[in-house]
């Protein structure tokens, strides 16, 4: 989520264009520090005045002078482009001039140069850092006799053509402070590294209390290079004459006295200055002033809006001036304000909060929630506001109705409630991340549970139950014998619908006790389902046989020949002969079959019977049905 400082507009212009890229970098050389944006560069020196005394690092402009005072690519064009490349340095060619003087009731302090050439205010600078594309140097010092703290912050957004010098004066002693002026006096050379002129037209543009800002320029007499030095301060006053800070005191600038003037313009190698009346401080208390060196008029009111800035960041991430953090209800924001440490922070309402008080702050929200921010310092009071909209989405997941799997089957789970899903555990699933995905033969019963997550990552979950049914016990009987023409029945078990194949000898394929009718031995299969429809499989055979018939011969000749001699039915097919009997004509019974010998001789009571027809009765078994069979015939004996 992108943000903006609460005080900055989206105004800047400077990244359209095309430029020259630039290293980005403060960095503190010795007792000095650097500033380089990719349109302005700024030197800070040991007394607080813009002007190095040592060479800047590797990369700044220009390089033809013993130090840095503020250079800058005012026509945004890049650094080695247009007529000039650039303008500047405004403050250290020929003989620098740009500082600044403190006075107290009358008795005035100065420290001016890029030498230090004088001093009188004892300070270093303390700290750079770069947070949200804004560079800031702190230079601090005091008057040590007045117990008077000086803290100056150099600010300099790394694209703008502008930069920021905040002062901060607190009395830190036990008695008043009175009739308290400060003053920031330079000299403006802005097309000297070019032209070699020092001269500039200098022009009072904005005065209090006739106007509600102040703003006094130079432009250059060659290429018209600009610089500006103003407030939007009441109490502040600008003014041009003179040369060095050391010419009057800041009461002298404040009321255009002792050479200086308030009003109309003039052209010469003169300075520019302007004063603040900042009155009288009470013991402990603290005062704020701010003024900007601007490339272009326009900039000034967007220049001091710095003033107050600051950011605000939720994990990391800035957020906008409307200050709006979409979460989820319990999630943790680690909430930060960068360049606020000047302020006092305090946060309302403290729910959810780990603290209600400083720039850092924990936030674990229940709920949607509006926290209001003041931050105050001697600087003023600042106010804002950060909405956290803390959702949920607790009790939309859902994973589908509990349902069954046939073993082996394929089915689509049926998710939904969210804008991106995951299934745990994993096994099975075609695409963890498909809310329709596929289950793909699971082998056991399983709890699948469904995260589903909103845009914002919300989760809720749900669970569905997946209850893999056992294989249906499908029974296609036992195996069957039948006659060739003949028929069986077939009866299957197990199951709630069948089907029959081969289907061509069955009376009805699809019944559970179709009749089988085949011509050969055949294998029946069957596929059985049950009523979820999971299916099982058995087979049945059909052994087809030939029928048993009893045959008896119709003579025989048993006079030992050898050939025809003896007398016995002949079985047919897969039967047994049991036994048979032989009866004459008078009924008597001449023979009956022990189950051993060869069949009756043609013998009665121990001598040959007498030719003639004879009475048989025959009694076999069918060794494939088990039935008995019978059959009464008569044969004929001859000699």
């Amino acid at each position: 989520m992108k943000k903006l400082s609460h005080f900055l507009t989206p105004s800047f212009i400077l990244l359209a264009l095309t430029l020259m890229p630039a290293k980005l970098q403060a960095q503190i050389v010795g007792a000095n520090a650097f500033l380089q944006g990719s349109v302005v560069e700024i030197g800070v020196n040991t007394c607080g005045a813009y002007g190095s005394n040592v060479l800047p690092p590797t990369g700044y402009h220009p390089t033809e002078f013993a130090g840095l005072g503020f250079v800058a690519d005012s026509d945004l064009d890049g650094w080695d482009v247009g007529t000039p490349d650039y303008c500047g340095d405004y403050f250290v060619p020929g003989s620098p001039v740009e500082g600044w003087q403190i006075q107290i009731d009358g008795t005035t302090w100065t420290n001016t140069d890029q030498s230090c050439f004088t001093s009188e205010v004892p300070g270093d600078v303390v700290s750079y850092d770069y947070t949200s594309g804004i560079y800031t140097v702190v230079w601090e010092g005091e008057v040590g006799s007045e117990d008077l703290g000086i803290t100056q912050k150099t600010i300099l957004p790394e694209d703008a053509g502008f930069f920021v010098t905040k002062l901060i004066f607190c009395n830190n002693g036990v008695s008043p402070l009175e009739d308290i002026y400060y003053n920031r006096n330079v000299d403006p050379d802005n097309d000297q590294p070019w032209s070699g002129d020092f001269t500039t037209d200098n022009l009072i543009v904005f005065q209090p209390p006739a106007d509600d800002k102040a703003l006094v320029t130079s432009e250059g007499l060659t290429y018209g290079c600009y610089l500006g030095i103003g407030a939007l301060d009441t109490n502040a006053r600008v003014s041009y004459g003179n040369f060095a800070t050391t010419a009057g005191d800041p009461d002298d600038v404040w009321f255009a006295t002792g050479g200086y003037s308030g009003s109309g313009s003039s052209v010469g190698d003169i300075a520019n200055s302007i004063a603040f009346y900042v009155g009288d401080l009470d013991p402990g208390e603290c005062v704020c002033k701010a003024f900007a060196y601007i490339l272009n008029e326009d900039d000034l009111e967007e220049a001091l809006a710095l003033t107050g800035s600051y950011q605000l960041f939720a994990d990391n991430l800035e957020i906008s001036e409307v200050s709006e953090v979409n979460t989820c209800q319990g999630d943790t924001i680690h909430f930060e304000i960068t360049n606020g440490d000047e302020y006092d922070w305090t946060w309302t309402p403290g729910t959810f909060l780990d603290t209600d008080e400083g720039t850092t702050v924990v936030c674990i929200p229940g709920d949607t929630v509006i926290y209001y921010l003041t931050g105050t310092s001697e600087c003023g009071t600042v106010y804002d506001t950060i909405t956290v909209n803390a959702y949920t989405i607790e009790g939309t997941a859902n994973a589908g109705p509990d349902t069954v799997i046939c073993p082996g089957d394929t089915i689509n789970l049926q998710g939904s409630g969210g804008f991106t899903y995951e299934w745990v555990p994993p096994v099975y699933l075609a695409d963890v991340s498909d809310p329709n995905t596929e289950l793909q033969a699971p082998l056991t019963d399983t709890y699948y549970f469904l995260i589903a997550y909103n845009e914002l990552g919300c989760s809720d979950t749900d669970m569905v139950y997946i209850d893999l049914l056992p294989v249906p016990d499908i029974d296609a009987g036992q195996d069957k014998v039948m006659i060739l023409g003949g028929f069986t029945q077939l009866i299957a078990d197990g199951g709630v619908t069948y089907e029959w194949t081969p289907a061509e000898s069955l009376s009805n394929p699809l019944v559970y006790n179709p009749i089988a009718s085949p011509e050969d031995t055949t294998v029946y299969y069957l596929t059985g389902y049950d009523e979820f429809g999971c299916v099982g499989y058995d087979s049945v055979t059909v052994f087809v046989q030939d029928p048993v018939y009893i045959v008896s011969p119709n003579a025989f000749t048993p006079n030992g020949d050898d050939l025809n001699d003896f007398f016995r039915p002949v079985i047919i097919g897969p039967g047994t002969l049991l036994d048979f009997q032989v009866f004459n004509r008078w009924g008597e019974m001449v023979y009956q079959w022990n189950g051993v010998d060869r069949g009756w001789d043609g013998y009665f009571a121990g001598k040959e019977a007498e030719i003639g027809t004879y009475l048989i009765n025959v009694r076999a078994l069918d060794d494939l049905t088990g039935k008995e069979l019978t059959d009464v015939g008569s044969v004929v004996l001859m000699r």
